[in-house]
């Protein structure tokens, strides 16, 4: 009796620490949280990342519309040797058109530096894919600026600069204006140095599946300032024949209002004389 009493009056103690099942729940629980947070995260980096981009590809849209149009607007055609023509020629580059544009502008920087006056040859056309450093996507194009401000020279391709402007370009499209109706093509030595009155640009982008957003084409409408090619004699003639009008229009001019008139006397006149 006095050793079961003793055994039942002592004192049981609990070990310290957690148990398995604790452990495991705890440990759910923090995972949880842990992939909420890391879901919002890179939500947040995804859209941090695609705004960058758009508004990346939206400036670079921007700047080359708006040196596009800054050439367009600045073209000349004189005939001559600085500004000889213009060419436009039409393409197929995969699904979408891979036209091409030779033209001369006065766009270009006078400085110290370089001998050049503000004329040169501009070209707008679509570089092949295959380019590994113009473009990211294998089925793309990229539009190429190619300037020549070396317009005596007769290595072309050495003188010339070339300057990627829009990767993954799915189709480059040209239209001229004459004045009645639209032409994909133009060739200015083939119809007596006669410059288009408008040129109207599509660039189209693909649509790539890494791509969260489709990028908008660019359309551009720009009328062409054209300078008409002048000769010597041509300037003569133009003179000699406005000094002759000139001429003209004084001799009449000296004469009275009612000097053609004489017959006809006013009623004030015929009166004095009675």
């Amino acid at each position: 009796m006095k050793t079961a009493t003793r055994q039942s009056c002592r004192p049981t103690h609990r070990a310290a620490g957690f148990t398995l099942i604790e452990i495991l729940i705890a440990t759910l629980a923090f995972a949880v949280l842990l992939a909420a947070l890391n879901s919002v995260l890179f939500s947040a980096l995804r859209l941090r990342r695609e705004a960058v981009q758009r508004s990346d590809d939206l400036d670079t849209r921007r700047q080359v519309r708006q040196l596009i149009e800054k050439d367009l607007r600045n073209a000349i055609l004189t005939g001559g040797l600085l500004a000889s023509n213009v060419v436009g020629t039409t393409g197929s580059e995969g699904a979408g058109r891979a036209d091409r544009l030779d033209f001369y502008t006065t766009t270009g920087r006078v400085s110290d530096q370089e001998p050049w006056c503000e004329i040169q040859r501009v070209s707008y056309y679509l570089e092949s894919g295959a380019s590994v450093s113009y473009t990211t996507n294998a089925i793309g194009s990229t539009l190429v600026r190619a300037v020549s401000r070396n317009l005596l020279s007769e290595d072309t391709d050495e003188d010339t600069d070339y300057t990627p402007l829009l990767r993954d370009v799915e189709s480059f499209e040209l239209s001229f204006y004459d004045g009645s109706s639209w032409a994909d093509s133009w060739d200015s030595t083939l119809m007596d140095d006669t410059a288009p009155t408008a040129v109207h640009l599509l660039v189209t982008f693909v649509d790539d599946p890494w791509r969260e957003w489709r990028i908008p084409p660019i359309e551009i409408l720009a009328p062409w300032t054209v300078v008409p090619r002048t000769t010597t004699d041509e300037s003569t003639e133009t003179g000699e024949a406005g000094g002759d009008d000139q001429g003209d229009g004084g001799g009449d001019n000296t004469q009275p209002p009612g000097g053609g008139g004489g017959g006809n006397q006013p009623p004030g006149g015929g009166g004095g004389a009675g």
